[in-house]
C-alpha cells in the first residue's frame, strides 16, 4: 500500500499512460526501465532480467520507487542497519533480492 501511494505521488503521469495502454513519455525518469503495472497496480521494471529464471519474480521485476523519497530512504536505512552498515552495494543487493525494489 505504501509503495503504491509513493508511486501515485511521484509517477502519476506514467501510471496514467500505462493504464490507458500508452507508452511512458521518453522524458520520464523511468522510461528506460520499461515500466508496467502489475496485478496489484504497482509499477515494476520489465526487461532482460526475465531471463534469470533462477531468481524470484520479485528480483526479476522489482518495484520502482523514487530514489529521493522519504519512504525509499527509510527502506534503505532499514536494510543498511540490518546488514550491519556494510557498503551501499551490499544494501541495495539485499534489498533487491529480498523484496524487489528498484530505486
Amino acid at each position: 500500500v505504501l509503495c503504491r501511494l509513493v508511486q501515485c505521488e511521484c509517477f502519476q503521469d506514467e501510471m496514467q499512460s500505462i493504464k490507458h495502454s500508452k507508452t511512458v513519455s521518453k522524458s520520464s525518469s523511468i522510461y528506460s526501465l520499461v515500466p508496467y503495472l502489475d496485478e496489484n497496480g504497482l509499477l515494476r521494471v520489465n526487461g532482460r532480467l526475465d531471463a534469470a529464471l533462477y531468481s524470484h519474480m520479485y528480483a526479476r521485476r522489482p518495484i520502482i520507487l523514487p530514489q529521493k523519497h522519504h519512504v525509499s530512504e527509510l527502506i534503505m536505512r532499514y536494510y543498511h542497519d540490518k546488514n550491519h552498515h556494510q557498503s551501499m552495494t551490499v544494501t541495495i543487493n539485499e534489498l533487491r533480492q529480498n523484496i524487489g525494489f528498484h530505486m
